[in-house]
């Protein structure tokens, strides 16, 4: 599922917490810009609780078969981000 709303994302998520938190979505790519969640009214803090709390947390691809991902902390995710602005996050279900 890829998410772009600029910087509504928080209520995308929290508006489908019910159903994301079953783990029928494997991964969540989503935009985060932090000025754009604060002029919709949100924290990256938020952002951030959000995901963990619907059981998706923040992988990145350690081989190019596309099936070894490794969980990362939000920060490290953040950074890694950089001028692209995705995250890519995994359903807590699907980790080994």
């Amino acid at each position: 599922m890829k998410l772009d709303v600029e910087g509504f994302e928080p209520a995308v998520v929290q508006g489908g917490k019910n159903s994301l938190s079953t783990g029928l979505v494997r991964f969540v790519y989503s935009e985060i810009i932090p000025k754009a969640l604060q002029e919709a009214g949100y924290t990256v803090g938020q952002f951030e609780k959000l995901f963990r709390d619907t059981g998706f947390y923040p992988v990145i691809l350690n081989t190019p078969s596309y099936d070894n991902f490794e969980r990362v902390s939000f920060d490290l995710a953040l950074r890694t981000a950089g001028e692209k602005r995705n995250i890519l996050f995994q359903h807590a279900r699907f980790f080994p």
